[in-house]
């Protein structure tokens, strides 16, 4: 249940029964007046428009997203500075290689990613090997033997 703010000032939404109140639900229920019943029945009316406009806002994804990209593409990605004339493309096809390079862009930015965590483990697991071999020196030869043994 969370509480949401409205022309008709706060109201509160049970999100699994998609109902709404003026009052908290968990206080004690005070009568409600004939003006209260009417703001409760328009912040539920401005509840429900709410998700119907949530509902209808669907954008479906780029059919593009699985097309393969081009390698002229990939080499303008690559070094940027090359000229390239777009003003003769159609929208569409602007659309289509704006997509394919989003998708250039977030793969080298996942392979940067795992660069960084594959490093980052790296040196997590030599600080731990760091981390025994100086508990070991400092526990001394002794303890080694008896480990050994």
């Amino acid at each position: 249940i969370n509480a949401e703010y409205g022309e008709y000032g706060e109201y509160f939404v049970n999100h699994f029964s998609k109902t709404a109140q003026l009052h908290h639900p968990g206080r004690q229920a005070v009568p409600v007046t004939g003006e209260e019943h009417a703001q409760a029945l328009a912040a539920v009316r401005q509840y429900k428009l709410q998700q119907q406009k949530r509902s209808s806002t669907f954008v479906p994804p780029s059919q593009y997203l699985q097309e393969e990209i081009p390698s002229w593409l990939r080499e303008y990605a690559t070094y940027p500075e090359i000229e390239y004339e777009w003003g003769g493309q159609s929208y569409q096809s602007l659309d289509r290689y704006q997509t394919m390079m989003t998708r250039l862009y977030r793969e080298e930015l996942r392979k940067l990613i795992e660069g960084y965590e594959d490093y980052r483990n790296t040196l997590i697991a030599e600080l731990e090997e760091r981390m025994v071999r100086m508990a070991m020196e400092e526990q001394g030869p002794a303890a080694g033997t008896l480990l050994c043994r």
